[in-house]
């Protein structure tokens, strides 16, 4: 005769096998790919949600950031995507060991889609849709200041 399974052993399994199948396809479509773009959106709308940003910017934007991140960073930061819908209610990074390298990532994100739109050249205008022109390059862009008044 079969042992009885208690509803909390029940519960148990049937969360591990959620959490698991999750991770599974999680790995299978981001993490394979190398695709970080979700959580480069979300750390964008968490830290400018005053701002009126199209979600298509948004996509334009994380795609070229993501290029020019190393294979390490596009790796922690699609892994770090499958926390997304945590992470845009509270800072779940702040428990893990890395929090000191996300929140230079989050940092360098922000600070990247700033000087890649028209915010500043529109006067820091909050009532404005903000649009996304191309990802900033020191280098091909030379001594462009955002703050001129021309």
């Amino acid at each position: 005769m079969a042992e009885k399974i208690s509803r909390r052993k029940f519960v148990i399994i049937t969360l591990f096998s959620g959490v698991s199948l999750y991770a599974a396809g999680w790995w299978a479509f981001k993490v394979r790919k190398g695709d970080a773009t979700d959580i480069i959106i979300s750390i964008i709308r968490k830290k400018l949600g005053y701002m009126k940003i199209d979600k298509s910017q948004l996509k334009k934007f994380a795609d070229d950031f993501q290029k020019t991140l190393s294979a390490k960073q596009r790796l922690i930061g699609s892994w770090s995507g499958m926390l997304r819908p945590l992470y845009s209610v509270i800072d779940i990074y702040k428990i893990t060991p890395f929090s000191d390298k996300f929140k230079n990532f989050e940092e360098y994100a922000v600070t990247m889609f700033l000087l890649s739109c028209d915010f500043f050249r529109n006067g820091a205008d909050l009532n404005r849709q903000v649009k996304y022109t191309t990802l900033y390059d020191p280098s091909e862009m030379g001594c462009e200041n955002p703050f001129a008044n021309y």
